[in-house]
C-alpha cells in the first residue's frame, strides 16, 4: 500500500499540479461531505469539541471540500497529505511523513502537541471508513480514557460485517448521513 501511495504521490508531483489546479478539482470532483456532517461539525463547534480530521487524502482538497460546505475550522485540525508548492505556484513535494491507510497510528503518534493540547478531553468518537482506521485508537487511548470507535462499512457488507464488528463497538451500514452519530453526540452531553 505504501508503495501505491508513493508512486500516486510521486504523479501528482511529476506533473506540477498548480495551486489553482487543485482547485478547480477540489471544486469539480464529485467528493461530498457525508449527509448532515455539516450538522454535525456545528455542534461540535457550538460545543467547543475539537474535531480531528485524519486522512490519507490530500490536504488542499480537503480543506477545499470542507470550506465549501461551509465548515468551520475554528475546532478542526487536519492532518493529510499537504502539497508544498515552488514560487510558481507548482506542487513540488508532499509534506513528509507521507500518510497511508497503513501508517495512520504512527503518524499520529508524532501529533503530541495536538493530543496534549486536548488532554482534559476524556471522552473520543473515532468514526473510520476503512477498517485500517482502527488504529488511530492505539494513539487517542494515550490521552483519552474512554474511545468509542464507530465504523462505516459502505461495500461488501456481507463479506466485511464480522470483520467490522471484531474492530469496531458500533458498525453502521451503507453509507447513512450522520443522524445516528448526531444522536450519539447529542446523548454524551
Amino acid at each position: 500500500m505504501t508503495e501505491w501511495f508513493t508512486k500516486s504521490a510521486g504523479c501528482i508531483i511529476s506533473e506540477g499540479v498548480s495551486k489553482e489546479t487543485v482547485v478547480d478539482a477540489a471544486d469539480s470532483s464529485k467528493v461530498k461531505l457525508r449527509g448532515k456532517f455539516d450538522v454535525f461539525a456545528e455542534s461540535l463547534q457550538r460545543e467547543e469539541v475539537p474535531l480531528l480530521v485524519f486522512s490519507a487524502g490530500v490536504g488542499q482538497i480537503i480543506e477545499r471540500v470542507l470550506s465549501n460546505a461551509k465548515i468551520s475550522m475554528k475546532n478542526v485540525k487536519l492532518i493529510a497529505n499537504m502539497l508544498e508548492f515552488n514560487s510558481e505556484d507548482s506542487a513540488v513535494q508532499f509534506r513528509p511523513p507521507l500518510i497511508t491507510t497503513g501508517n495512520k497510528s504512527k503518524v499520529a503518534a508524532q501529533e503530541q502537541e495536538y493530543f496534549n493540547s486536548n488532554i482534559d478531553r476524556v471522552n473520543s468518537i473515532l468514526l473510520g471508513d476503512n477498517v485500517e482506521d482502527i488504529q488511530m485508537a492505539a494513539c487517542v487511548r494515550n490521552y483519552s480514557n474512554n474511545i468509542l470507535t464507530v465504523g462505516f462499512l459502505n461495500d461488501r457488507v456481507e463479506d466485511r460485517m464480522d470483520l467490522y464488528k471484531s474492530k469496531f463497538d458500533v458498525v453502521i451500514l451503507n453509507d447513512p448521513d450522520f443522524t445516528d452519530i448526531i444522536q450519539l453526540f447529542e446523548s454524551l452531553q
